[in-house]
């Protein structure tokens, strides 16, 4: 019986340690993640940024106020709202790009 017992408790602290290990690797893919969503937080920060440099201020404000607005209502992306219309265009030939850009660069 003792025997048993004996190889129980090897056993149990066997698959302990193998769960510890585990958790180990987990909490470094995590924090792998967590860096890697964090880098493109700040990308997309910084691409908003020079975005907001080259638009018109008016655009800029509206844009401020439309995703406020969103917000504070509570509506949701994708299903109530599709974002602005530029998002939702997608050039089919980009020998057409720089005549879009230049329609649009006042709206």
């Amino acid at each position: 019986m003792l025997d048993t017992t004996s190889e129980k408790l090897v056993a149990k602290r066997r698959e302990r340690n193998e769960m510890a290990d585990k958790r180990k690797e987990c909490w470094g893919q995590l924090s792998e993640l967590t860096a890697q969503v964090s880098e493109a937080r700040e990308n997309v920060r910084r691409a908003q940024s020079t975005f907001r440099k080259v638009m018109p201020k008016n655009t800029a404000m509206g844009l401020d106020a439309l995703n406020r607005i969103i917000q504070e209502e509570r509506i949701i992306v994708g299903q109530q709202y599709f974002g602005p219309v530029m998002q939702n265009i997608e050039l089919v030939d980009m020998k057409f790009q720089t005549a879009v850009e230049a329609a649009a660069q006042n709206s």
